[in-house]
């Protein structure tokens, strides 16, 4: 079994799928696939779609034999984004591509249909029976979910997380058709969550984790090329700039953790992106579009501030002093 990377490896692991033409996901994907945060999830996915790096598609449009009642309700349900790698990319392994986006269709409308029609959105017996499961080590990495019980998850992922734990523990049995165990474990999963509807289980303390999208955001901007270690060895070389098509990216998740953070943090998270690209020109002068692209970035930042999003309408309100001299680098 693969190793599960976890916190900010995950985020480069992404990228890396995506530039190979073989993400596929949703947001309950990567909470399932890597134990990430529901807000790290959403953060980075669109944060991808917005620079260009996948295309945001709804399920319906990628499904579209999903039938059902046609009601208002029933359509905003199934009209979940998925995030694939963008056309350019999915052209470098067009099989492999395509495998990915059946098989994430085919995992999304099943975890989706059996949440909401079948369980009936149930999210308390939801989240007591994926305690009870982590407890007596019914999922598939029982450890790694304890590590990472405090993490945000959604309710849909840890429903994804009890199927997987059981479909997983029949897979190990063997001589068991796909079929049959996809249907045994979606019957196991039924009747585990249903038996914890009445069961009162103590809250736990959850948080984002947005230190680890932070972690990415400043590891990239130093060391744009480390994600090479997260290219897989059988793939094609890595696309010509690859480097500066993920710095948009990185640009968008500054943009995004600027906007979600409390003044005081804003302008310390500032400073320490503004300290970051100086360093990094410094130390990456020889590559010269890569410099400039880290100064449009800095500017982008700093025009996102300064139209309403970020810390400086505040500051100038105020009138605080910041200093803003390194939101232009060339």
């Amino acid at each position: 079994m693969a190793k599960v990377l976890l916190g900010a490896e995950s985020f480069w692991e992404m990228a890396a799928l995506a530039l190979a033409g073989r993400l596929a996901s949703c947001q309950s994907c990567v909470e399932f696939f890597y134990f990430q945060s529901c807000q790290n999830a959403a953060a980075f996915l669109d944060s991808c779609a917005t620079a260009g790096l996948v295309e945001k598609v709804s399920l319906l449009d990628l499904k579209r034999d999903i039938g059902g009642d046609e009601s208002p309700a029933f359509r905003e349900w199934y009209d979940q984004p998925i995030y694939i790698s963008s056309a350019s990319f999915r052209k470098l392994n067009p099989d492999a591509a395509k495998m990915r986006i059946e098989g994430t269709i085919n995992a999304v409308y099943k975890a989706f249909h059996l949440y909401r029609e079948v369980l009936g959105s149930n999210d308390k017996a939801i989240g007591a029976a994926y305690l009870k499961a982590m407890a007596e080590k019914k999922l598939r990495n029982p450890e790694l979910a304890n590590q990472r019980r405090e993490v945000d998850l959604s309710t849909v992922a840890k429903l994804r997380l009890i199927l997987d734990g059981f479909g997983s523990s029949l897979k190990r049995q063997g001589e068991i058709s796909a079929p049959d165990i996809e249907s045994r474990a979606t019957e196991a999963t039924i009747d585990y969550v249903l038996a914890c509807s009445d069961v009162e289980v103590k809250a736990v303390n959850v948080r984002d984790y947005a230190e680890e999208l932070e972690t990415f955001i400043f590891d990239f901007i130093k060391n744009p090329h480390a994600i090479r270690n997260y290219w897989l060895e059988e793939e094609l070389d890595l696309p010509d700039g690859y480097h500066l098509q993920l710095l948009s990216v990185v640009s968008e998740l500054v943009c995004h953790r600027l906007k979600a953070k409390e003044v005081g943090a804003q302008v310390k998270f500032l400073e320490r992106f503004q300290t970051s690209v100086s360093e990094a020109q410094k130390q990456l002068a020889n590559d010269a579009a890569y410099v400039d692209a880290l100064g449009d970035s800095a500017n982008d930042v700093g025009e996102y501030s300064c139209n309403g999003h970020g810390v400086l309408p505040w500051l100038l309100a105020q009138s605080l002093p910041l200093d803003t001299s390194a939101a232009v680098i060339r």
